[in-house]
């Protein structure tokens, strides 16, 4: 009874964890390698988005770009149109005076005249009859009916010409009064096609602001992600070491590519090149990045191969791929294991060389022999002035 008991409560306890845990699978752990190759896919995926995010801010600055650009356009055409219309502006205030003047002019002549009028017609009770029938004759009647004739014909002429020039000043005045509306319409129309421009560029910088956040985030997740691809690289050679996959001297790193860039990584940090200067048959030290480059060929067999030349003169080495039609330019995008040449003079003569461990957004890291008198890594921005170009071997 008591076995069968703790029989059922042992099936019982199976039974739920059976119901605890329904999915659970046991699967093998992932060999460093696999790792490392998942690591490389997500970098690569990782490259893609920030080239994407890239595409986009450029076009986004592009935009930005093309918005100010028409903004300038505009302020200028602005600034033409609002000194037409100061101009204009002081046209009007002018004629405006001269219209003022006119209007004064005139109205003092007609009160002069319709003062005359008074003292001719009306002075002392006298009428235009009376001052005609006291004349002492008709000699003097016709003289004095001439003289009235002229001045009132005097005083007509002065007023019509008064009245016409404060017509025409008038006329003046309102074609300036047209041509500051017409001005002040159009500015207003440029101004108000500078506010939609203002309006549409600062809504791009804020598309472009969280573009380049992106961008910033991406770029820190692809150093993440490159740091421990380099990390699971380093374990995996350690492990191949470890497991006697790589024997010393003419050792096997790999195949292909891998082969020797797992050569040189494995000499990092090696201090003042001796091994290699020493085995390219120099009794003295040399500028050795070359013998570093020549010996790590050299371990994977591919100087025997004739897939890299054997050279401690870095121009030597870069006219033999150029000569076999294996050269590069510094824009080419290399692939690891491609053999980078440096030109630190800008005189076209090669001076350095370094071997091409991988490639991350546009950042191009190598091993090099003889960096501060060392092997170590370096990193360069892809088309940087300094690299001469790519010796790319034939693997």
């Amino acid at each position: 009874m008591k076995k069968k008991f703790i029989a059922i409560i042992l099936m019982l306890f199976c039974v739920t964890a059976f119901m605890d845990f329904p999915f659970v699978t046991v699967s093998a752990k992932k060999s460093t390698e696999q790792q490392l190759e998942e690591k490389k896919q997500q970098i690569e995926n990782k490259e893609s988005d920030l080239k994407d995010a890239s595409s986009e801010a450029d076009q986004l600055q592009s935009e930005i770009d093309d918005y100010e650009s028409k903004i300038s356009e505009l302020n200028k055409k602005i600034k033409t149109q609002e000194s037409k219309r100061d101009k204009v502006e002081k046209e009007l205030e002018e004629a405006q005076k001269k219209l003022d003047k006119a209007k004064e002019k005139k109205e003092k002549y007609e009160k002069i005249f319709a003062q005359r009028m008074e003292v001719m017609y009306m002075y002392g009770g006298s009428g235009y009859l009376d001052v005609i029938f006291s004349s002492s004759g008709l000699s003097d009647l016709i003289s004095n009916i001439s003289n009235y004739k002229e001045l009132v014909s005097y005083d007509q002429s002065i007023i019509s010409n008064l009245q016409q020039a404060e017509a025409e000043i008038a006329t003046q005045t309102k074609k300036i009064e047209d041509d500051k509306k017409e001005l002040d319409t159009i500015i207003a129309g440029l101004e108000s096609d500078k506010e939609d421009l203002n309006v549409l560029t600062e809504a791009k910088k804020y598309q472009l602001t969280d573009a380049n956040e992106s961008i910033e985030a991406i770029e820190e997740q692809l150093d993440m992600l490159e740091k421990e691809a380099i990390e699971l690289s380093d374990k995996l050679y350690e492990e191949n070491i470890k497991n006697g996959n790589y024997s010393s001297g003419n050792a096997y790193y790999g195949r292909g590519r891998t082969a020797v860039v797992n050569a040189a990584k494995a000499q990092i940090g090696n201090y003042n090149g001796e091994k290699f200067w020493s085995w390219y048959g120099f009794n003295y030290r040399v500028s050795w990045c070359a013998c570093f480059v020549s010996w790590c060929a050299n371990e994977v067999g591919y100087i025997k191969a004739g897939v890299i030349p054997k050279f401690s003169y870095v121009d030597n080495g870069a006219n033999w791929f150029k000569a076999r039609g294996r050269w590069k330019g510094r824009s080419y995008k290399p692939s690891p294991g491609d053999i980078i040449f440096f030109d630190w003079d800008g005189n076209g003569v090669g001076n350095h060389v370094g071997i091409v461990e991988y490639v991350s957004g546009g950042t191009v890291h190598t091993i090099e022999g003889n960096t501060s008198n060392m092997c170590a890594r370096r990193s360069y921005s892809i088309g940087s002035w300094n690299i001469m170009g790519y010796g790319v071997p034939n693997y």
